[in-house]
């Protein structure tokens, strides 16, 4: 038996050596950085911040790659089915990876199963905000006349997520403001600022330059701090909506089955990456800022984030979706 307990062994330590240098290697050719939403938004332009500062430490090219479509389940899906050898990257969202589970009977992935996380790259809180004749300059009053006009008031949200985080607030406030569904935030933020709708549920650097020059009236963000590119603005828990948080976010994920070693290079150069003056300010520009949780406190984030829409889903009587 020794021989061959001596044989095992020296296989075992080939195997290990072999995935070290495996490691050490990579990468020795192009990656892919999936991104399952459109050009131009905030998910992509985190990702191309990131795959540059990739490509300039690695000398490889890291190429963006762009497959919007069907609430972002076709990139994802295309993500999860790509070699898990560390060689295609996925910037996942909230969208993509938590509401996704909460909102689909079934989808063709499994966010937390098909995927890896490698590092929660970025994060900013949604913003509440009014046209500037709605008779409101906070989120006490804005409280007070929904409950006056009981179903009046109506808000737009252009994505599941600003959706649910009005719903949220109908539940945390006990107020009935009646939802009006847009394609997209640009034509929600648009009949806000033209008073066809009263109230605005958006990511804050949509409209952020809108409140700035007086267009529109922000009351409250719903991170659990105030936002650096918006510090006079109070959190929804200062005005008064207590155990309120839900952000928008973007984090870099793996396939399943990617080499831990693998991952630990990309956690650290990513770590690396976003500790970069200029990386703070480019993700600055976009309304996020930049985050530090790694694999597993990343993967409790979306533990917790998928039970919370779950919840407030079912609260709301939100039909799932097919």
């Amino acid at each position: 038996m020794r021989p061959f307990l001596r044989l095992v062994s020296a296989v075992l330590i080939s195997i290990a050596c072999a995935g070290g240098a495996f490691a050490q290697a990579y990468p020795n050719k192009p990656i892919r950085m999936m991104v399952a939403y459109p050009p131009g938004g905030a998910n992509d332009l985190l990702a191309r911040i990131v795959a540059q500062k990739l490509s300039e430490a690695w000398g490889q090219p890291v190429v963006t790659e762009n497959k919007p479509g069907a609430n972002a389940i076709i990139g994802t899906e295309a993500a999860k089915k790509s070699a898990p050898d560390g060689y295609t990257l996925l910037m996942g969202a909230t969208g993509s990876h938590t509401i996704n589970p909460a909102l689909y009977n079934k989808l063709p992935y499994d966010p937390v199963k098909d995927f890896a996380p490698v590092m929660l790259v970025a994060s900013a809180p949604v913003v509440f905000f009014v046209h500037p004749d709605v008779p409101v300059k906070s989120i006490t009053e804005l409280v007070a006349l929904a409950k006056a006009q009981p179903g009046k008031l109506n808000y737009a949200a252009g994505a599941s997520l600003f959706n649910l985080a009005a719903e949220l607030f109908k539940s945390r406030t006990g107020t009935q403001i009646t939802y009006v569904a847009y394609r997209g935030s640009v034509p929600a933020m648009t009949d806000v600022i033209g008073g066809q709708v009263q109230i605005g549920v958006d990511v804050i650097q949509t409209p952020l330059p809108h409140i700035k020059e007086g267009k529109l009236r922000a009351l409250a963000v719903t991170s659990a701090a105030r936002s650096p590119v918006a510090a006079d603005i109070p959190t929804m828990n200062e005005a008064g909506v207590a155990d309120y948080e839900i952000t928008a976010w973007s984090g870099l994920y793996v396939p399943a089955g990617t080499p831990q070693e693998i991952i630990a290079k990309l956690e650290a150069e990513t770590r690396r990456i976003l500790q970069m003056p200029d990386v703070r300010e480019k993700i600055h520009q976009v309304g996020y800022e930049p985050s530090a949780l790694g694999p597993a406190e990343f993967a409790r984030l979306m533990d917790r984030e998928i039970r919370q829409f779950s919840k407030i889903i079912a609260d709301a009587n939100i039909p799932k979706l097919d």
